[in-house]
């Protein structure tokens, strides 16, 4: 492998990755037709408030960890907003606030993912079958497929970590203008953490290299001569970071007096996963979390260290890719940037397992590891190159037919892999239906069912999923909180809510009232669509 200052790219296999790409593209956007789950209706539904000029407020709750009861609200207090912004950019291009608008951007990013990781690839010094191979592999990202063409984070995050390490390279292994790197790397890591929370983590790893960079006086560049990296350098990158991060502080100071949110610190006392939706937030508290009992405390850590492994193995290495991974990381464990990329994969591993384990398992870890794609197809192609070697000293393989023949194989499982982890996905397998939009349908269809019922477009309405309501129906909405009636008749007081819409996915504490539907002090039950019970509720001293 060979050390390069300025990446290039065949021309031919750019053209060729870039024509089948937008192939996909086209595919999996004509059948992901909708946001498809609340996180992508969340980052859509800011877009649109961005759009009409609403700034960074919503009207609607999805959760109440920040302790705010008013409507409307500020938004992007649990989520990052990078993506919501981006949405918007899709919408002020087009001139509309469709779907197709908002994931505009998202799906042109996944167009080019693969001739960027092949650029990035050759950056790192990769010889060019290896870069183009993982370009290849890049094409057919199996779970994460539909996921990159919709209204979510995972694209952002795989560019920008490929970027991130990219620059790493560059800082540690090259004689280029360090102080811009350095400044390079600020900027990524600040736009990392504005896409997730834990993008904190990119930065923070940032500064541990500069300091490993500034005293290790080993490092050197291709002249031999001791490089130097002064505190300058380290301003520079926090200078670069606070470029896209610095208004968010300044907003959340604004908000809660403090850099950040309270969410992240009052979800560190959940002890199972339906506590993100707790009314009052003050109940989440360290003696609360310590109730619960060590033993379940490490059994759910447990869970989501198995949980987690299992994400790494199936998802962000298809299965099938996940030797050929570690043999490619073990390959290149000396190089710094396949180091840091070790370093913050165990990092994230520990955060999303220890600290923050119930968002883990529900998604987190997998949002997360979409950061270190980039680099996980690049050592799978090393590792490829590694056992085709291994083999020809072995079996006396011809080794330039061996790697044509295995890389175009994992090209093809990549191909049936991703077909049918997509179609699953997208697709109910019993009915062949399209259930990756099925609740959008059925929001729609909820708000053609409150209009014949004439319900008045202004009443708050409490129901499962409020970001995807409001999208389809224009209407304000809060969450049902865990808990049992008692507290969504709090909860529905205090926000002014009209209406209750239990559905089939519901709260533990309403499962009664979800089987056996009535009137109750405080609420009327005025009716049903399919699985969802319509209630109305009531003041007490209405008689």
């Amino acid at each position: 492998m060979n050390d390069v200052n300025r990446p290039s790219v065949d021309l031919k296999a750019a053209a060729i990755l870039l024509a089948i790409n937008v192939a996909i593209a086209m595919f999996i956007s004509s059948l992901v037709k909708a946001p498809g789950y609340m996180d992508a209706e969340y980052y859509y539904a800011g877009g649109v408030q961005l759009f009409n000029g609403n700034g960074f407020t919503e009207p609607y709750v999805w959760n109440y960890l920040d302790g705010i009861d008013t409507l409307p609200r500020p938004s992007h207090t649990y989520w990052m907003p990078l993506v919501s912004i981006l949405s918007t950019g899709g919408m002020w291009l087009t001139g509309g606030a469709s779907f197709f608008s908002a994931r505009l951007l998202f799906v042109l990013l996944f167009i080019f993912t693969p001739v960027v990781v092949v650029l990035i690839a050759t950056g790192l010094g990769v010889e060019r079958k290896f870069a183009i191979l993982a370009g290849y592999l890049a094409l057919f990202p199996g779970y994460y497929l539909p996921y990159f063409v919709t209204t979510d984070g995972f694209i952002v995050y795989v560019l920008l970590g490929g970027m991130y390490f990219f620059t790493v390279h560059r800082i540690f292994r090259t004689s280029q203008s360090h102080a811009r790197q350095w400044f390079c790397l600020g900027v990524i890591s600040g736009l990392m953490h504005l896409t997730r929370a834990d993008g904190l983590m990119w930065f923070i790893t940032a500064g541990l290299l500069w300091l490993i960079a500034n005293f290790n006086k080993k490092q050197k560049h291709e002249e031999k001569q001791p490089i130097s990296h002064p505190p300058m350098y380290l301003l520079l990158m926090i200078v670069g970071y606070l470029l896209p991060m610095g208004l968010w502080y300044w907003r959340n100071l604004s908000l809660y007096s403090s850099l950040m949110s309270p969410v992240g610190a009052r979800v560190l006392w959940l002890t199972d996963y339906d506590q993100l939706f707790t009314f009052p937030p003050s109940n989440l508290t360290p003696q609360f979390w310590l109730s619960s009992g060590m033993d379940n405390i490490l059994k759910d850590r447990l869970s989501a260290l198995g949980n987690n492994i299992g994400t790494f193995v199936a998802v962000q290495n298809n299965i099938y890719l996940l030797p050929l991974t570690v043999i490619g990381f073990i390959k290149l464990r000396k190089r710094v940037e396949f180091r840091t990329a070790i370093f913050l994969w165990l990092l994230t591993l520990t955060v999303m397992t220890v600290v923050y384990p119930y968002a883990g398992m529900r998604g987190g870890f997998f949002h997360s590891g979409a950061g270190f794609q980039v680099m996980f197809w690049i050592s799978s192609a090393v590792g490829l190159d590694a056992f085709v070697q291994f083999m020809t000293d072995k079996r006396r393989w011809d080794g330039a037919q061996a790697w044509r023949f295995f890389s175009a194989l994992l090209v093809v499982v990549g191909l049936i892999f991703t077909t049918y982890i997509s179609y699953s996905l997208v697709f109910d397998p019993s009915s062949h239906e399209n259930q990756w939009s099925a609740g959008w349908q059925k929001h729609h269809a909820l708000s053609e069912k409150l209009m014949a019922m004439d319900i008045s477009e202004d009443s708050i309405v409490m129901i499962n999923d409020p970001p995807g309501f409001y999208l389809a129906t224009n209407q304000p909405a809060i969450v049902i909180p865990d808990g049992d009636i008692h507290t969504t008749l709090e909860v529905a007081d205090i926000y002014e809510a009209e209406l209750l819409i239990i559905e089939e996915n519901h709260v533990n504490g309403l499962d009664d009232l979800y089987e056996n539907p009535r009137d109750l002090p405080g609420l009327d039950y005025i009716g049903n669509l399919t699985d969802a019970k319509i209630f109305r509720f009531i003041s007490t001293n209405d008689g």
